[in-house]
């Protein structure tokens, strides 16, 4: 059994990571609710990104703790915590690599690459398995050239990288719920 110090301090982390993904789920939804829409503001949807990021790399550590001759010693609630930790690391890391190719259409002038930023919208949406409401009719929209997401269209840069930040945010919210109680 590992000491108490040990436990209380790996249950402080896992409650931080807890709440930092809460607040994650909260930033994550502001940068995505306009897309049914097509209110997208890129800078939201890139920030939100690189919290997502930020995220994986300040809890990284917690997961590392299941390799570790600590793991074996810990309560069963808190190897459950670390198990619980690590899904949601798994989960996240499934899609980041979705969302980093997302970033070279964020970059692109929504006039003169539409057919390029629709291709990348359409594998963002197969790269998802749930999307959000109203995305299909908004692709069709763009697809007949209609000019959506701002000023002469330049929302549309970033949808892609919005698509897969919501899914990010649904993913987030299931882990949520399958936190291990005590």
């Amino acid at each position: 059994m590992a000491d108490e110090a040990t436990e209380a301090k790996i249950r402080k982390i896992a409650g931080e990571a807890e709440r930092a993904l809460a607040k994650l789920e909260g930033e994550i939804s502001k940068a995505t609710k306009g897309v049914a829409r097509a209110d997208l503001d890129p800078s939201k949807a890139k920030a939100a990104s690189a919290k997502v990021r930020a995220f994986m790399s300040t809890y990284t550590q917690l997961t590392k703790l299941q390799s570790s001759p600590i793991y074996a010693q810990l309560s069963p609630h808190a190897q459950a915590l670390v198990d619980w930790m690590d899904g949601v690391m798994a989960a996240l890391l499934g899609v980041m690599g979705a969302l980093d190719g997302t970033k070279k259409a964020a970059g692109l002038d929504p006039k003169k690459k539409r057919p390029m930023i629709l291709v990348e919208t359409k594998r963002a949406m197969t790269a998802v398995r749930k999307q959000p409401q109203g995305l299909g009719t908004l692709v069709k929209q763009i697809e007949k050239g209609v000019d959506v997401g701002g000023p002469a269209g330049a929302g549309i840069s970033v949808l892609p990288m919005v698509i897969i930040l919501w899914y990010i945010g649904h993913v987030i919210a299931e882990w949520l719920k399958n936190r291990p109680k005590e």
